[in-house]
């Protein structure tokens, strides 16, 4: 009887198994479909698209004067290339990118029509370019980018082999088109006027009005570092062309926006937690706080005048002394608020000095875009260097072998476009990739016929597709992908190379995205598997990070600054690859042994509040008085020590954190040995319970 009812209770369940997986299949295709679909308006750069068609223009228009058209296509190619490449970095890194691709693809290119002839020396060095692709790329976007965009200057110029003296020149004239934007962008900078500094400042003070503001409901949590991490860089990566004066006032409004983020993490210790409702005092104080930031990011991009900060000023100082008043007894917290208040009238100071007149509106230069705040490491025996130098030379291969040379190029050029280092954004990139290519095929031959072989009229349409490939780089890749195969069409049409049909072209897309997706899936890079690790190293800066700390009360001699910037540096880039890591996990299928992103993310939740008790000590060193050595604190120091760090291991391990008693007898201890009534004292001791409670929810989440 039993297995009567057992069996369609198992039909039931298969049949529930399947509706759920076609809906995450059908959620998927919706995903897929979005993405390549939808525009990210706020991504369009005017001004940048402006000064890099300029750039492609150039060499074109000269070539069409002189009465040689074709000269015109490979620094239109080189111009075309370093101009894309020009959308990383600030400052000095986007010149040291630009000039590198530069070089980079006159090399590339050079090596490329020089190793056409031969198909074997041309797959194996194909395979040697893939895997410094795959390598080179792990040290961050503006070397990745560097790396593609080599990459597909040798791709591109396999197909066109010449003699050797014709391959020289033809690598001369891509450098001089990259060359070309090299210039341009340096012109840019005295037209935009800091423009680049005051939107970045900008964006890490309204982030931190944010924060503000939300410390006001009982949920608040650790700041957010992403706006002022990319303003951290946006400054340390000067301006060639700055006077020392103008850096000064930049990194003094940074230093006050570093300041504020800890002393208002801080402010969140100071709620009385057995209590759900916020003070008024201390809900009306943060909001006034954070009023008066938005009002200095709002000075600093132009959308108010500095003449508008009076009247806010007024109103936050009239909270702190209502808050003073309500919070007589408490030294810390006293201390705390008029250090934040300094902070404030400093770099309300300093905002007004620099934000004189209006930031230019049309950014030639492009917005920054630093490279990813994390730990850069090489592994030179990457999956990703083994991918891509797989997919890329099987590519080549079935290109110059199954297809004709002079088209067989396609295939590869798709797949170094399309390979990504997540599953998501191959996925992505590869559809986008595919539909695009089939419509610019389609208007490129269009175009073709209607021109008539009229250099002219090529060239003409090579800059509006040029043009239109950079105002759509970033919103959206499928539109990118059709103007890229219109301007790659007419180029090579121009230099006198068959193009192919649009039959060839669809097979030749079709099979580059293929190989590349199926790459992934044979070699893939789960982010998933490097979450748990990451973890642990998270965890182990913010050990490392409150070691110093308790150190330092319980010396007070030896206060070590330097060792603290760094650790805390360390911690914002392994918080950064972490959080990455997570939200790439997301699209990633379940695997065994790997952590659940939920599960990721409270582990995340519980060091950001073991690190708010470090903000909060950080904070009573830079604001209270020196206190006496506590060393009774030693003890609790060691303890602390040996349980995160039975944590960490327990993470890297993939088992439960053995953790005894120890840490909370040592605070017991601290406790009961701290009295009198030195306010460095009592906030040690008030606030080391938070270490005590953190420790204890993250060894039961391992």
């Amino acid at each position: 009887m039993g297995d009567v009812v057992s069996q369609p209770n198992a039909c039931v369940c298969a049949l529930e198994a399947k509706a759920e997986t076609r809906m995450q299949l059908v959620d998927w295709a919706r995903g897929v479909s979005r993405a390549i679909v939808s525009v990210d308006r706020s991504a369009l750069e005017v001004g940048f698209t402006l000064r890099c068609t300029f750039g492609v223009a150039i060499p074109l228009v000269v070539a069409i004067a002189a009465g040689r058209a074709a000269l015109g296509f490979a620094p239109a190619i080189g111009a075309l290339i370093c101009g894309f490449t020009s959308l990383q970095g600030i400052y000095r890194s986007r010149i040291a990118t630009v000039l590198a691709v530069a070089f980079g693809i006159a090399v590339a290119s050079f090596v490329g029509a020089m190793a056409a002839p031969n198909v074997v020396a041309l797959v194996v060095i194909t395979a040697i370019v893939g895997y410094f692709y795959g390598t080179i790329s792990q040290l961050g976007m503006p070397a990745s980018v560097a790396a593609l965009n080599t990459t597909v200057a040798f791709i591109i110029f396999s197909s066109l082999p010449h003699t050797p003296r014709e391959d020289l020149v033809q690598s001369s004239l891509l450098l001089a088109g990259g060359l070309i934007q090299v210039i341009l962008l340096v012109i840019a900078w005295p037209i935009d006027r800091f423009t680049i500094e005051r939107r970045g400042l900008a964006a890490g003070y309204r982030e931190l009005a944010g924060y503000a503001t939300s410390l006001a409901t009982p949920d608040a949590a650790a700041p957010p570092i992403a706006a002022l991490t990319a303003a951290r860089q946006i400054v340390a990566d000067q301006q060639p062309l700055a006077r020392a004066r103008d850096i000064a006032r930049f990194t003094r409004i940074l230093t006050d926006a570093e300041a504020l983020r800890q002393r208002l993490a801080t402010m969140v210790a100071l709620r009385d937690k057995s209590v759900a409702d916020v003070p008024a005092e201390f809900s009306q104080l943060v909001k006034a706080i954070g009023k008066q930031l938005d009002a200095l990011a709002s000075t600093l991009d132009g959308t108010s005048s500095a003449d508008d900060l009076q009247g806010i000023r007024l109103q936050t100082l009239a909270e702190f002394e209502a808050f003073e008043r309500a919070y007589a007894g408490n030294a810390f917290a006293l201390a705390l608020v008029r250090d934040i208040s300094d902070h404030l009238d400093d770099a309300t100071q300093a905002i007004a000095v620099v934000a004189t007149g209006h930031p230019t509106r049309l950014l030639l230069s492009s917005q920054p875009r630093p490279a990813a705040y994390i730990q850069t490491r090489i592994d030179w025996l990457s999956r990703e260097a083994i991918r891509d130098a797989a997919v890329l030379s099987l590519a080549m291969l079935i290109g110059h072998t199954i297809f004709s040379a002079d088209r067989g190029y396609w295939i590869a050029l798709t797949a170094a476009l399309v390979l990504r280092p997540d599953l998501q954004g191959t996925i992505n990139r590869g559809f986008a990739r595919i539909a695009g290519t089939l419509a610019g095929a389609v208007l490129a031959a269009l175009a073709l016929l209607a021109i008539h072989a009229n250099a002219t009229f090529q060239s003409v349409g090579m800059i509006v597709a040029a043009g239109v490939c950079y105002l759509t780089l970033m919103p959206n890749y499928a539109l990118f992908s059709t103007s890229m195969t219109v301007f790659v069409i007419l180029a090579l049409s121009l230099a006198g190379v068959y193009t192919g049909t649009i039959v060839d072209r669809v097979y030749d897309t079709l099979g580059g995205g293929a190989l590349a997706m199926a790459g992934y899936l044979l070699l893939p890079t789960w982010a998933r598997r490097r979450t748990r690790p990451l973890l642990a190293d998270y965890v182990d800066t913010q050990r490392e990070f409150a070691l110093v700390l308790l150190g330092a009360y319980a010396d007070s001699e030896h206060v070590d600054r330097n060792t603290l910037a760094d650790i805390r540096t360390r911690a914002w880039k392994t918080r950064t690859e972490l959080e990455t890591s997570i939200e790439r996990a997301r699209a990633e299928p379940r695997q065994p042994h790997t952590i659940e992103t939920d599960r990721a993310l409270e582990i995340l939740a519980a060091t950001q509040s073991f690190a708010l008790v470090s903000m909060a000590l950080e904070s009573g060193i830079e604001t209270l008085p020196r206190a006496a050595p506590l060393v009774g604190l030693l003890p609790l120091r060691d303890a602390l020590d040996r349980a995160m760090r039975e944590i960490a291991a327990a993470l890297r391990e993939n088992r439960r954190a053995a953790i005894d008693d120890s840490l909370a007898d040592a605070y017991d201890r601290v406790r009961q040995g701290a009295g009198g009534d030195d306010p460095a004292h009592r906030l040690v001791v008030h606030y080391a319970a938070g270490y005590v409670h953190s420790v204890k929810t993250l060894a039961g989440l391992t």
